[in-house]
């Protein structure tokens, strides 16, 4: 009884500790299926005690009879060792009877209070689910655009276009797919600064704008409002600084909501700096920087990201070729297109894809999410150093 008690306080506890700190789902499923077995064990001892104790009430009951009967037979000799006997085998049932009953009683208690913590587990649960349901059905979309002196035809038709068809596209698509948040953020990067000999003399520019909910319409005037105030910036060569673009946009994915799509909008007229990636006369930066363009790339993969690259010329080929061996072996998804098509898709097979999201506890999903958060978490620890620059 000693040991159930101790086991009993234990459980206990874990489960307030558990119930306040340790809130990851995969965790809390494994917690409840022990709770149940821990309350199938003290159930299964009840019915057997009880059993125990009815067996005992039985003999308690035919010893009084007992008992009675000799007394009704020998009412002069209750001083008889015989009859001695009788009286202490009927108090011996009676107290094993009495102890029964406190077991009874005890494990009562017991089970009753693990059906109270179970309860409260599953309620946490719950709430679980609804939250990362939330986070889950989440729409994250980073633009990443070239900024440079080229692009600017582009951005004032083409991209303008692109984009405004995007939200305006996704946010309709949440009566045929369902509610779901949709975040958008933008990274814009133009190139280092050269002199006439090819020198870098000053670092590349971005503009970024962090996260903001597309569902406010007053949030996605002020985005449209922001981007139009952009101003292009000259390049010294044609690559530009890709790499750069592409490491911010990282930042915003790992700073940025939990969510179940991450999409990456690349639009560019022109490739990243190192001649492995294009045949283009002019690069002063031929062996590329210092950062592993395609390090970042798989990185970008590893945090689920779908990358989307709008193809404006040819230019792009050999980049796009290199960027998609990376995803092609890590089985993601990237895809260079002129249209929003395929933006739209990821999006669409991603949430139809969790058609069964209310018992997803039952499948890989919560692995998977908790894999890739644990990652995430990761990534950003190692990026916290780094920071991400304010609108």
């Amino acid at each position: 009884e000693e040991e159930e008690e101790e086991d009993f306080v234990f459980h206990e506890e874990d489960v307030d500790t558990y119930v306040t700190s340790r809130n990851m789902l995969g965790q809390i499923d494994m917690y409840l299926n022990d709770l149940e077995g821990i309350l199938d064990e003290e159930e299964n001892e009840l019915s057997q005690v009880e059993t125990h104790r009815i067996a005992m009430k039985t003999r308690e009951k035919s010893k009084k009879s007992e008992v009675k009967e000799f007394k009704a037979k020998h009412p002069e000799d209750r001083s008889s060792k015989l009859f001695k006997a009788i009286v202490e085998q009927y108090k011996e049932i009676r107290r094993q009877r009495m102890q029964f009953d406190k077991k009874v009683e005890e494990k009562e208690v017991i089970v009753k209070k693990l059906k109270q913590y179970r309860n409260k587990v599953a309620k946490q649960q719950q709430r679980l689910v609804e939250v990362a349901k939330k986070e889950l059905l989440a729409i994250n979309i980073v633009f990443v655009l070239d900024i440079t002196t080229s692009m600017k035809q582009f951005i004032d038709t083409f991209v303008h276009q692109l984009i405004d068809k995007v939200i305006v596209n996704l946010r309709n698509a949440k009566k045929n797919l369902g509610m779901f948040n949709l975040n958008l953020s933008f990274v814009g990067y133009q190139d280092f600064h050269f002199d006439k000999d090819g020198t870098c003399t000053a670092p590349s520019v971005y503009h970024i704008h962090r996260f903001f909910s597309a569902d406010n319409a007053e949030n996605v005037r002020y985005f449209v409002e922001w981007m139009n105030r952009l101003e292009c910036g000259d390049g010294a060569d044609e690559p530009e600084d890709v790499v750069g673009g592409l490491e911010e946009a990282k930042l915003l994915f790992l700073k940025g909501p939990p969510a179940l799509t991450n999409v990456l909008v690349h639009i560019a007229d022109a490739p990243c700096h190192g001649k492995r990636f294009h045949s283009l006369p002019v690069d002063n930066l031929p062996d590329g920087d210092e950062r592993n363009i395609l390090q970042t790339v798989e990185q970008l993969q590893s945090l689920g990201v779908d990358y989307y690259f709008a193809q404006l010329n040819n230019s792009t080929d050999g980049m796009c070729h290199a960027f998609s061996q990376v995803y092609k072996q890590q089985q993601r998804l990237f895809a260079s297109t002129t249209t929003t098509a395929g933006v739209f898709e990821s999006v669409r097979l991603s949430l139809t894809a969790q058609n069964g999201i209310e018992s997803f506890l039952t499948n890989k999903i919560v692995d998977s999410f908790i894999s890739k958060e644990e990652e995430r978490r990761q990534m950003q620890q190692e990026a916290d150093e780094v920071g991400i620059n304010d609108v």
